[in-house]
């Protein structure tokens, strides 16, 4: 079973993030697919219309080995093996619907469980429940709850995206 939480953020509110991601020199943040095997370390988020832009994995060196990738043989790449390894998914909110300009909502996702090599069930490195926290705390704290939706709307998106109460209804 994983967890998640939901946010909408805008570009001010993601570089906060990124700050806050970034001020832990341990944590790498990449972004897949590698052309190769070997990880590279985000320097600044990649533009959202990019193919893949939208998805960033989050590492912290104490907690795994470096073999996180696995190679995608029909592609000709390399992806980083989220329901094996201890990563957190940040999946960045983006324009949703361009007609009537809505923001689609991000989530900071990760598996708890893994399956070992002959099948069984294997709790992942509590550490990483943890870093998730520490994650989602920020999250919590910088944003505001939609108690409806479920998600956390972070400043810039809070203005310019909290639902409005109909004056007619």
């Amino acid at each position: 079973m994983g967890r998640q939480i939901g946010f909408l953020m805008e570009k001010t509110d993601e570089d906060a993030f990124w700050e806050f991601l970034c001020s832990d020199p341990k944590i790498w943040a990449m972004n897949p697919p590698f052309k190769e095997n070997k990880c590279v370390k985000l320097k600044k988020l990649p533009d959202l219309a990019k193919p893949w832009g939208r998805s960033i994995v989050i590492w912290h060196e104490d907690l795994c080995d470096e073999d996180i990738l696995k190679y995608i043989e029909t592609q000709g790449y390399w992806l980083i093996n989220k329901g094996a390894k201890e990563v957190i998914e940040f999946l960045r909110s983006r324009w949703y619907r361009k007609e009537d300009q809505s923001l689609g909502g991000g989530r900071l996702w990760y598996e708890r469980f893994r399956y070992d090599e002959d099948g069984n069930k294997v709790l992942k490195n509590p550490a990483l429940d943890r870093l998730y926290d520490t994650l989602a705390k920020w999250i919590r704290k910088h944003g505001t709850l939609h108690k409806p939706s479920g998600d956390y709307y972070l400043p810039e998106a809070k203005e310019r995206w909290w639902p409005k109460k109909d004056p007619n209804g």
